[in-house]
């Protein structure tokens, strides 16, 4: 009996010391692949802009606001007023940036917010919007699809052409259409946009090609623009030097020293898109606030190189604020690379286009069209906005968004 336990307790030993050694103990630890990368969160996405709401019946609220780079969806809150308790009144997430509010009670103002959605990560609360609904004694008006969008212009380059156009108030959406021959009959629509420009890319070297544009939000489309039409060029020169929308990085450089007022590039105001350059107080940072009383000098510039040319260059950009005759307003200037920019005045330098910019025909972004001579042909030169204003009150100063220059 003593033989037979102490060979089973020399087994017991035995068997223990080859499981050690063939590490079993590892299987109780579970190591991560190396090879599999780690995952990241999703980021919170920003709060979203521009939310509006107005009331299309007596029990029904149409809201829309700009879309937020980076958001899977979008959630509506809403409240009986502007400090009143929010309720989320979407079902899931919303992808579209607009929402139809209905069920709604007759005559009754009504709060709402959006916030935008990255997976499970949600932002900030938008600003409120609010409307109040038609009283049921008020008829319906019509729903309207936008008008057609005006001011249609292509530009060229080889193999693909750039496309303008005015803004259409209401639009949600652009849907652009081509055609080989000048006729919108048997047109092809080739992309939908949601702003008001877009490069069409992939087409042949010297073809030309017909665009139409048509504007439209959540009733529908609206008419087809007057055509514009382009050929693309087949030596290998882009009539595009550089363009400039703010969207997401800037090619202009911005002196502000210690002014009370200065450039800012944010989602204020804008032509398209969400974002333009715009002069702001220097404690704020939404268009139209700045200070009267004290004068300033404010500039924004970048270097460009034109390139090899016969013809004049042309400049244009979209323009708003009204400033005051000569004493508050906007100049443009080419000056030497090496010329000072500072907050004292005005670079040394040549005036293009009008002497200054003011007045009520820029109370709304307008389109300026500068000419600036071939004799800078090959030449590198600093283009300069600058912003000036005095000690008395009037107007609203600049904001400038998409900026073209090409030959």
């Amino acid at each position: 009996m003593e033989k037979k336990l102490t060979l089973v307790y020399i087994i017991s030993i035995l068997l223990f010391f080859a499981l050690s050694v063939s590490g079993c103990n590892d299987l109780l630890v579970t190591q991560p692949d190396p090879s599999e990368p780690t995952p990241t969160p999703s980021s919170t996405p920003v709060a979203p802009t521009g939310l509006s709401a107005s009331a299309v019946s007596s029990n029904e609220i149409y809201l829309s606001w700009n879309a937020v780079s980076g958001a899977t969806g979008y959630r509506v809150y809403s409240a009986a007023s502007s400090s009143g308790t929010k309720t989320n009144i979407t079902s899931g997430s919303l992808t579209s940036t607009y929402a139809n509010v209905t069920g709604l009670t007759a005559g009754t103002t009504y709060y709402y917010w959006v916030t935008a959605l990255n997976g499970s990560r949600e932002s900030g609360y938008s600003s409120n919007a609010y409307a109040t609904t038609l009283s049921s004694s008020t008829p319906t008006p019509t729903p309207n699809v936008p008008s057609a969008p005006t001011g249609l212009f292509a530009i060229p380059s080889v193999n693909e052409i750039y496309l303008s156009w005015n803004a259409v108030t209401g639009a949600t959406s652009y849907n652009i259409y081509s055609n080989s021959t000048n006729s919108a009959t048997g047109s092809t629509l080739i992309v939908s946009v949601y702003s008001n420009s877009a490069t069409i890319t992939g087409i042949p070297a010297n073809t030309t090609r017909y665009y139409w544009v048509t504007a439209v939000n959540n009733y529908g489309e609206g008419d087809f623009s007057s055509s514009a039409s382009a050929t693309t060029l087949d030596d290998g020169s882009n009539p595009i030097i550089f363009s400039e929308g703010f969207e997401d990085t800037s090619s202009f450089t911005l002196v502000n020293g210690s002014q009370v007022n200065r450039w800012y590039i944010g989602t204020g105001t804008s032509y398209a898109g969400s974002r333009s350059a715009y002069v702001t107080s220097s404690s704020s940072t939404s268009y139209g606030s700045y200070v009267y009383n004290t004068s300033c000098y404010v500039h924004m510039y970048r270097d460009v190189t034109f390139p090899a040319s016969s013809s004049a260059y042309t400049l244009t950009f979209y323009l708003k604020g009204t400033g005051e005759s000569s004493y508050d307003n906007l100049s443009v200037r080419l000056v030497e690379t090496s010329a000072s920019i500072s907050t004292s005045g005005f670079p040394t330098g040549t005036i293009i286009g009008s002497t200054y910019y003011s007045g009520s025909t820029y109370s709304s972004f307008t389109l300026v069209t500068i000419s600036i001579p071939a004799s800078n042909s090959g030449t590198t030169k600093r283009l300069v906005f600058s912003w000036k204003n005095d000690t008395s009150q009037y107007g609203t100063p600049a904001a400038i968004d998409n900026i073209v220059l090409s030959r």
